[in-house]
């Protein structure tokens, strides 16, 4: 089998609701795509490649604004990195590849104003926020659940509810 790698930056999308912190979950169908696999993915963020000549930050929040039609503004001092593998067929070999992926993930704090104006992109098929432990009950990635530990951790540390 082949293999190839990949690198992606997103940002984790949060809102205070009802005084707790809640986080975006974004669901693609991969089926959609052609892609073999789990069908229904979850992802903890508006999240995509590194364009030639493009840094994670701005990879990150091109990724949020295309997703969601939100550009929101990356808390200071929370950078993760998620880190798992995955096999897939590259479309310009035809070819089933291990491809291991390494997602650098920023964190948001949106204002209710913003975080009732997300609009779902055509690479969802659904969205919502969800209460963090709530959100890390139901990723199926370690990485992920790991990555959304260390928000809820930001979070108590800088006060959010």
């Amino acid at each position: 089998m082949d293999t190839a790698s990949q690198r992606s930056a997103g940002v984790i999308m949060c809102t205070i609701r009802n005084g707790a912190v809640h986080v975006l979950l974004m669901v693609q169908d991969n089926s959609r795509y052609g892609r073999s696999g789990n069908d229904k993915i979850i992802d903890i963020g508006a999240k995509g490649a590194l364009e030639k000549g493009e840094d994670e930050v701005a990879a990150a929040l091109r990724e949020a604004e295309e997703e969601t039609g939100v550009r929101p503004a990356i808390e200071k001092g929370f950078r993760e990195v998620a880190k798992y593998y995955y096999e897939d067929v590259l479309w310009k070999t035809g070819r089933m590849t291990r491809i291991g992926k390494s997602v650098t993930y920023f964190l948001a704090l949106l204002t209710s104003r913003q975080a009732d104006g997300i609009r779902m992109s055509h690479e969802h098929v659904s969205c919502r926020f969800v209460g963090i432990d709530d959100a890390i009950g139901k990723v199926r990635k370690a990485g992920q659940k790991r990555v959304l530990r260390k928000v809820r951790e930001y979070a108590k540390a800088r006060g959010w509810k």
